[in-house]
């Protein structure tokens, strides 16, 4: 059941229920922030982590 494909995994999830990817935004950007702050880095906008 499990095969290992995150692109397969994102899909059955955005379809499914897209509501997860919305609310898993805001902890990714925190996480992001909290891992650069460990490592000396200071995010003073969040915006330029959302940059692609």
């Amino acid at each position: 059941m499990v095969t290992g494909e995150i692109i397969r995994a994102v899909t059955i999830l955005v379809v499914f229920c897209p509501c997860a990817l919305v609310l898993a935004t805001p902890a990714a950007i925190m996480a992001a922030i909290s891992n650069a702050s460990q490592h000396g880095f200071l995010v003073r906008r969040s915006r330029v982590l959302k940059r692609t």
